[in-house]
Formats: structure tokens, sequence, C-alpha cells
């Protein structure tokens, strides 16, 4: 029989030696309990109880991973073990059927007629701690409860990370694996960039000089096969898996091109990809001066190098410096903190960059090794421009050496490292917070910007035409709760919005942000007190010079989008009136929905808003939100309220068919400018029951073969398994075999409900053509319903007469 203590033990020194890899701080192997004690020796035999059956490796993770967490989290001092066991409950409960109960002795698991009880004081000791989570994976597995296909050992110490705070985070061998390939920025794979269009995995980006690029793959090529895999109704993330590999080793993909005559392979040998982090354009602004743009999509390991060498080249190669610097750190995510640094230093002389703060406090300064840029630097940023971007360009801004356009940035002001545990598992842990040479904390604020431009969508429905994520909650952390920093207005933001089409494909020329970059050197150009090569360039005093300007053009553009909100019966005044935010109030909320809230269903959330200020308020919007649950937030403009004036309108949300059951909380609240006003937030819970899960199979049935000039009749049945209802809304019929034949369905099909156990056909004719290079054709159909929690994918494959031998398919009939 195994020894809970030794194990233990075990991970005591293991984890002893493992840290010391990491840091230079003083190790404190965990105490054994004192078996002089009755009590103590009582719970010694609780505990061995619960450990006993324990796989050694996983006792050892679960101690490894409480230590790290009180010897190095950013607030281990505030460490409450039974807290966060909680907030680990609740966790679970969020993605399973799993109630507990508190009472001043223990902790109860329900589930059914099950229970299971963990003592309060058991959170008092280490290995106490260690048996509270073997007792709660233990409960999950004599429950059968699989958490996102995760063993119970392993989604309850996941779940028990990730009460920590939004970033913290339990990574699994290939999680970890993937988290190394992007901050190395390299990985075995064949240089293809992929996404999903119309159900079908596409060719997006090509890497220059990869294999794929050698091989004469297209971008817009649709990946039929990977080794004989299909890749139709496969996820994206699992995809990519198949795609990636040790250089050296095979893969053939089957590929399809739009308008093809048929499905063609290509085998290639992975190789070491090499992701650039950074892309450099060379533009004209509008009076024809020179400008260079610097895209940044990631902060990897040869960002700082990458970044460093084109600034070189583009100063070496011409006689004068170019009249302006972007540096574009729009959807750049982050990544690795010394390469912002770095890259901070090759545009400042001196100084703080960033103040990293967590049981030791350090600060990194400038050391006299920029580059001499003696022009503006304008850095871009949006709501996804976050950690590492928030550091370069919170550091930039705050010594004046740039001007930051854009919207506020996500607002990530922590820094997490990263543990290797055993299995190849690895603990990604906050472990400080940084601040901006200022002093101040972006954690939950973001960096705001110097010309703060709000990007209204041109679209149908008053619904998220700011974007998706403007007012997204993130979890505070244990003991820590930020104060917003963002207040409306301000004697020196430049405030505008814009048109956007998100129909269109907007290059990055084309973005306002960058136009109004132009523009600005532009003035530069012709200030009369510039100097030549002085690159002690202040930002502030150059804006508060060219703002009447800059004004000019962006008041054209807010123009723009207020006379297309007035369309919409949206009174979007030019000029937003900030009269007092305390005024304004949500008076009445509701939920108009059955007692039992299905998955899959609407519902609709009814408001009032109400101004009690004998002024009018502007630019006001109302929106909703999800607490603990992923959902897009729900805003709807409102614009002008008048004194006193009230607003009633409600909002209609989709229950995602992917909830499980309990209590979801909401907030709705009110923003002004696209600010949120703390003072109205409201909260508002509905109760999810279970659905039963709704089962559909698709089957089908042809006529006859297939041959060139004939036409066979197809019926695809989509069936109904389950014991309830269905609404089926879309069936699509997709041709995955190119011109070798045409498809044509038999009407169009209408969105219909499906009894329990009925089935519904959707006939479809099939003509082969001139040229039929396969025995076997196949289509996909897809088949979706908001109550199924993913789309159902079906392959369906024809017999076929060959009229063209195989190997008559040429290279250029592709």
């Amino acid at each position: 029989m195994s020894n809970p203590i030794r194990k233990i033990l075990i991970g005591t020194a293991t984890l002893a030696l493992m840290i010391s890899l990491y840091f230079s701080a003083p190790w404190n192997p965990l105490p054994i309990p004192n078996r002089d004690s009755s009590t103590n020796e009582e719970l010694a035999k609780s505990y061995e109880k619960v450990l006993v059956h324990a796989k050694d490796e996983d006792v050892v993770l679960a101690e490894m991973i409480l230590t790290l967490i009180q010897n190095y989290y950013v607030d281990a001092n505030q460490f409450d073990f039974e807290k966060l066991m909680l907030s680990t409950l609740k966790n679970l409960k969020n993605h399973g059927d799993l109630s507990y109960e508190v009472d001043k002795n223990s902790i109860r698991l329900k589930d059914g007629h099950l229970e299971r009880e963990i003592p309060r004081k058991w959170s008092e000791d280490e290995l106490g701690r260690v048996s509270s989570i073997f007792k709660v994976a233990q409960f999950l597995e004599d429950t059968h409860k699989m958490i996102d296909k995760q063993d119970s050992v392993a989604a309850t110490l996941s779940a028990f990370v990730a009460s920590l705070d939004p970033y913290s985070k339990l990574l699994s061998d290939e999680d970890y694996r993937e988290l190394k390939e992007g901050t190395d920025g390299e990985f075995g794979g064949l240089g293809i960039m992929v996404g999903v269009r119309n159900d079908l995995l596409t060719v997006i980006k090509l890497l220059p000089h990869s294999p794929a690029d050698r091989a004469g793959i297209h971008p817009q090529d649709h990946i039929l096969a990977v080794n004989g895999q299909t890749t139709f109704g496969a996820s994206l993330d699992d995809l990519v898996k198949v795609m990636r590999g040790l250089p050296g080793s095979p893969a053939t993909l089957s590929f399809l091109r739009d308008n093809g005559k048929s499905p063609f392979d290509i085998s290639m040998k992975r190789e070491l990809v090499q992701i650039d982090p950074v892309s450099i354009q060379h533009l004209k602004t509008p009076k024809n001066n020179e400008a260079i743009l610097l895209k940044l999509d990631t902060f990897s390991m040869k960002s700082y190098d990458r970044l460093h060498l084109e600034i070189e080249k583009s100063l070496a190669s011409r006689k004068t410096a170019p009249d302006g610097i972007i540096i574009d750190l729009r959807s750049n995510p982050g990544g690795l903190l010394e390469q912002a640094v770095k890259i901070s230093k090759i545009l400042l002389a001196e100084g703080s960059i960033v103040t990293v703060k967590g049981h030791d406090t350090e600060t990194e300064y400038a050391d006299h090794q920029n580059l001499n840029i003696p022009c503006p630097v304008v850095v871009l940023i949006d709501e996804d421009s976050a950690s590492a971007s928030e550091i370069l360009a919170g550091a930039l801004k705050d010594h004046d050496r740039a001007i930051i356009i854009g919207q506020p940035s996500y607002g990530k002001g922590t820094v997490q490292t990263v543990f290797e545990l055993p299995t190849g598992r690895a603990l990604k842990l906050t472990i400080a917070r940084y601040l901006t040479p200022s002093g101040a904390s972006i954690q939950g604020v973001g960096v705001i910007p110097d010309i703060w431009l709000h990007p209204i969508f041109k679209q149908d429905l008053n619904e998220n035409m700011m974007g998706h994520y403007r007012y997204r909650l993130d979890s505070p952390f244990i003991g820590y709760n930020p104060t917003k920093q963002v207040h409306l207005g301000g004697s020196n933001l430049i405030s505008a919005y814009y048109l956007k089409d998100p129909e269109r494909d907007l290059t990055i020329k084309q973005s306002k942000e960058v136009d109004l970059a132009l523009t600005m050197f532009d003035e530069y150009k012709k200030s009369p007190d510039k100097k030549k090569g002085d690159a002690n360039f202040h930002s502030s005093i150059f804006l508060n010079k060219i703002r009447g300007r800059i004004q000019s053009m962006i008041r054209s553009w807010d123009s723009e989008a207020s006379a297309y909100l007035k369309a919409k019966q949206i009174n979007w005044f030019n000029e937003p009136l900030h009269s007092n935010v305390n005024s304004i109030h949500i008076v009445e909320k509701s939920v108009e929905a059955p007692k039992k809230i299905l998955p899959g269903t609407n519902i609709s959330i009814p408001f009032t808003l109400k101004n009690e200020s004998s002024s009018g308020i502007s630019r006001s919007s109302v929106f909703l939100r999800s607490v603990h649950r992923e959902m897009d937030t729900v805003e709807k403009l409102i614009g002008y309220l008048k004194p006193q004036g009230t607003f009633k309108d409600h909002f209609v949300l989709a229950i995602p068919s992917s909830w499980l059951s309990g209590k979801v909380q909401f907030q709705i609240g009110v923003a002004m400018d696209g600010v949120e006003l703390e003072n109205t937030i409201q909260e508002l819970a509905i109760d999810i029951v279970d659905r039963k899960e709704s089962v559909l199979s698709v089957n089908s049935k042809s006529s006859d073969v297939l041959m060139t000039g004939k036409t066979v009749g197809l019926v695809v049945s989509i069936k109904n398994e389950g014991d309830e209802d269905i609404h089926i809304d879309r069936v699509k019929i997709l041709n995955l075999s190119g011109r070798q034949v045409s498809v044509k369905e038999r009407g169009s099909y209408s969105p219909r409900e499906v009894k329990a156990h009925d089935q519904v056909d959707v006939s479809v004719d099939l003509t082969g053509t001139k040229e039929i290079f396969s025995d076997q054709l196949s289509l996909g159909v897809s088949v979706e319903s908001h109550e199924l929690k993913s789309p159902l994918y079906k392959l369906i494959n024809i017999a076929a007469v060959p009229s063209v031998p195989h190997d008559k398919f040429t290279e250029h009939e592709k």
C-alpha cells in the first residue's frame, strides 16, 4: 500500500529542485504533521483514507501547485484556501451538475442521493488541503462527471487555479507546447494560416518560403483532409494540431479550389516554421511625405531583434529621416515582458519603463541605447492590445514620446510566469502587477489613447454597434478591487466617432487611425519650429499645436457617424453634453421568460432608463453582460435623453445552448460616450434548467450511381432521435467534389420544428458533368439549431462512374 505522507515528501523534494531553476528564493519544505497530538493522528488517518488510492504523480502535482501558489502568487499573503475551494466548486458547478452546501463544520457535496463531506478544518494544514482537492476529484469520479474532457483530478486542479484570477491557469501538455511555440515564434508545420469559411477549413495566408508556399497552395483553397482525416466538421484547434508536427515528418493534404474541377492531394514535409512578428510598410502621406508603418503582431523572442533591424534598415536606406513612424499594436495580445522593455529602449533614452510589483519590486530603466529617431511616433491600440502591448504604449505615452491613437487597451496589468510540472504540464501563475512610469496600474482600465476614435459599425440592428466586447467584465483578484480611473471627457482627450463597415475587408492603409497619423506627419513636416534631426520630440507639445487641424478632420468623421445614427432614430450629437452622471438611472428592469429557462432559448429583458437631471444627456447607451459565464456584451445606443425624460426598450438575449443548469448573474448598466457609469450598475439573475440533449441523425439515399450527363436524386433525412421537439434553423449541403458534379436543391430549406422521433427530408438533384475523375464523390451536410451546442456535420459519399482517368487530371486544371 502506498504511503500518502511519502507522496507528499516526494513532491516536496521534486518541487524544491524544480523551483531552483526559476528563482533564487529560499525553499521551505512542507512540515510533516505532528504525530504526537491525538487530534493530528485522527486527521492523518482521515487524510490517508482519501489519498491512499490516489496516484503518486497526481498527489505530487497537487502538492506542487498548492505550494507554488502559497510561495509565489501575487496575493499569497492573503491566501485563503477555503475561499478558493468554494470558488473551485462554483467553477465546477458552472460546468456541470454539481451542488454543494456549507455549514459551520463542513462543505457537503451533493449529486442526487450521493453526498460527500469535506471538514472545514482540513483547510488549516497542508495535507488537509491536498486531501480536500482529492475529495472533490473522487466525488467527480464517483458521479462520472467529465469537465472539458479532463480526468477528475485535472478538472479539480484546473478549477482551483482558475479561481485565483482570469490569467492563472493549469496548462495541459498540449497547451504548454502551444504556449512555448507562441513565445519562441517557431514550430514544426507547413506554413499555412487557416480559418473556417462556409464550414470549410480554408487557407487564409501562406508564410513566405514555407513548404506550403513552395508547393503552390493558394489563399482561399479549401483543405478537405489531412493525412486522410477529413476536416469537415472538426474543430479548428484540433485541425491545427493535426497539421503541426515534428520537422521532417510527412503530411498529405487534400485541397479543393473555388470552382475547381476536383479535389487534389499535395504531399509535403513539415519544417521548422518561423513566424515573423514584425511587418513593415512604407507609406506616403497626403502631402507625399514618407512614413513607416511597423505592425507588431506579438512579443515573441524575436520581436525586438526584428523591430530594431527594420528601423535601422529604414533609417540607413534614406538620406533623411522619415517624417513619422507608426507602431501598430492593434490586436496584439502581448507576450514576453522583456521584449516590451527592450523595444521601449529603442525609443527612450532614459527614465523608467515599467515597475513590476510582486513579492519584490523591480523597475526597468532605459539605458541610453536608443536609436536616434528624429520624428513623431504614433502608436495604434485597440481593445485587444494587451499586456506587453500596454507596457510599451504606456511607457511611450508617460514619457511623452508617442501619440496614442485608437481605443482604450484591454487592461491586463499583471505578470505571469510559467512553472514546468511533471508529465509535461505547466502552471501559469500571476506573480506580480506592473505599473507604468507614472505609477499607474492599467488593470481593468487599459491605456487611454490621446485620440480616442470610437468605431460605429454599419449594421441593420441597434445592437453592439460599438463592438461586442466594449464592457467586458473580468473577475477581480482575491483581495484586490481595482478602482476605475477612466473619467468622461478630460481637457486633453480628443474624441470622435467614425463609421466602420464590417462587411468590407479594410486594409491597414484604409483605416481611419492610419489616415489620421499620416495627416499628423504632414503637419509636423511643415511646422516652422521643427528642428532637423531633433530626437527630443515631445508628443503633447506637438499635439497641442496641431489640435485644431486634427479636430477639424475628425469632426467630419463624427458628423458622418451622427448622420448615420440619426437615420436610425438615434440622436447622437456632434458634441457630447456631459451633465451630472449621477442623475441617470435604470429605474425598472425585469426578465420576461418562463420559470424554466432552457439553454438555446431566447428571453426578453425589458428596462426603463430615466434622466432625473434638469439638463439633457447625450451619447448614452444601456448594456447587459454576464458576470460569470462567457457571453458577448449586448448594448443598445440611446443617444440624447431630455431632462426628466424616460426611455423604454428591451434586450432579446439568446441563451447559449452550451450553458448548463444553475443561476446566472447579469449586470445591466448605463454608459456615456462609451464609458460605463459604475453608479448605474444593477444586478439581475435567471435560473437555467437542464435541457435533455437533442440528438439528430443524418442519413442519405441516392436513386442511382452518378455518371456523366445523368441526374440522380438524393434525399438527405434529418431525424430527431430525442424525446423533445427541436427547431432546425438551417440545413446546408456543400459540394466537396468540385466541377465533377452539379448540385441543385429542390426548393430552399425553411426553418421548421421537428417533432420528437420525426424527420425532415431535403431533396437535391445531382448531375454528373463531362469530367468525372473519381468513383466516389463527396457532399457535406451541416445542420444548425440554436438548441444544439454545435452544428451537426455529416459527410456523404456518392458512388460515381469516372469518365476521365484520374491521371489525366493535370496540375493546371485544379
